[in-house]
């Protein structure tokens, strides 16, 4: 292979590449602690609109909407947060999650890699 093959190979390898989580916005929760409440859209451009959370620490109703007609699901990356059932098009699913302490909290699709999001607990 030669010098000019080689340099254009490695320039259009590292354009395609990934640099991290695609951020598609954030949401504050609302309500009080206890009771705090927030939406998050799976679309099937395969990724969670807003892609972040902001909440406080306490209890959590996740609305979990399927907006297009690609099944999805959501998993926190820690077990013992939770997960939804498969959540075909055009449903949704709501999700508790307790936070009992401040931190940052990933969770995916597990039918589609690299969707992404998270839950930024202050």
């Amino acid at each position: 292979m030669n010098k000019t093959v080689l340099v254009l190979a490695l320039v259009l390898v590292a354009g395609c590449s990934g640099g991290g989580t695609k951020s598609t916005g954030s949401v504050s929760t609302t309500g009080e602690p206890g009771a705090q409440a927030a939406t998050v859209d799976m679309r099937d451009d395969l990724t969670f609109h807003p892609s972040e959370v902001d909440a406080k620490v306490g209890t959590v109703t996740l609305a979990v909407k399927n907006t297009g007609n690609v099944p999805h699901d959501l998993e926190f990356s820690d077990p013992s947060l939770g997960k939804t059932s498969t959540v075909d098009g055009m449903t949704s699913q709501d999700l508790k999650v307790t936070f009992t302490k401040a931190g940052t909290f990933a969770f995916v699709c597990t039918f589609h890699s690299g969707m992404s999001g998270e839950v930024v607990v202050s």
